[in-house]
């Protein structure tokens, strides 16, 4: 089926999870996976299927609307859809890779049996600091200073994906540009041009859901809650700043007013040492120290 309506936002973090963390999709997962990750080849993968409800949509606990996926039995990566940009994905992500690698060491087991830990991060915006990569995706690892091809560990990859850079910049890999354009503009795709069969039963599955009701009323309720947390974290903002300029006035009325106290008893000591006045008469009135008469000389 080809839905002719308004396609649903794979870019939203709900929509993203319905088509590629999904029971029957996997394949979909796996083409995702295989065009982005380097040298992985992937015979067998397993989705976490947790069961997504209209609470799980008002909720911002790490996990919620991810994508666990187990590779090979030996492998765990997780995907995230980012569509705020909320200051702190950096953070965010080195912490939930160090909880995945953590969690896969099991009770009683050693070190060598941690699992490889792969994190897949879509932004639907550009990072601060990104500004000089001249690419949509980046990898990282944990790599010596000054022998940068040395990788402490094959353990943790992390791969990002600033989704605005596909304006500018295109891969040489067309299975991840696919992919990108489908998931940043879905309705401009021709697939008489895509010859990756993922990306089509995809964009089937993304027809359908579409044109379902209750999928679209689940789309709204989680683009209302982050609009809404916007809104709040903006309404904080203006607070904020109308506070701060408040405090400043208050504190600038108050730095005047001592600033000007001062001079008015320097400028005083000053008429009362041009009349000779006895200095230790000039420190009972004013206040002032003897070493600060004497300066005013």
């Amino acid at each position: 089926m080809i839905y002719i309506g308004k396609l649903l936002d794979p870019k939203n973090d709900y929509t993203f999870k319905r088509i590629f963390g999904y029971m029957g999709n996997e394949d979909i997962t796996k083409s995702l996976i295989t065009a982005i990750v380097d040298n992985i080849e992937i015979t067998h993968i397993k989705l976490d299927l947790k069961e997504i409800t209209p609470q799980d949509l008002k909720d911002e606990k790490f996990g919620i609307l991810d994508i666990r996926a187990e590779i090979n039995n030996s492998i765990q990566t997780n995907i995230e859809m980012q569509m705020i940009d909320k200051k702190d994905i950096e953070n965010r992500i080195i912490f939930y890779w160090s909880k995945l690698y953590s969690e896969s060491i099991k009770l009683g087991k050693n070190y060598l049996d941690a699992k490889r830990t792969i994190i897949i991060l879509f932004a639907n915006y550009e990072i601060k600091g990104f500004e000089n990569i001249k690419k949509y995706l980046s990898k990282w690892h944990i790599r010596e200073d000054e022998y940068c091809e040395m990788i402490l560990t094959n353990n943790l990859e992390i791969y990002i994906i600033e989704l605005p850079k596909c304006e500018r910049y295109i891969s040489k890999n067309k299975d991840l540009n696919a992919w990108v354009n489908f998931i940043r503009k879905p309705e401009d795709l021709n697939m008489n041009d895509i010859d990756n069969d993922a990306v089509k039963k995809a964009k089937k599955v993304l027809d359908e859901i579409s044109a379902d009701k209750r999928e679209q009323e689940l789309e709204f309720q989680r683009l209302m809650y982050e609009m809404d947390n916007k809104a709040i974290e903006a309404a904080g903002y203006d607070r904020g700043l109308e506070d701060g300029m408040q405090q400043g006035i208050q504190q600038g009325i108050q730095q005047g007013v001592e600033q000007g106290v001062q001079q008015g008893i320097i400028e005083t000591a000053k008429k009362m040492l041009s009349k000779n006045t006895n200095i230790e008469f000039i420190i009972e009135c004013t206040g002032l120290t003897k070493e600060e008469i004497e300066n005013l000389k």
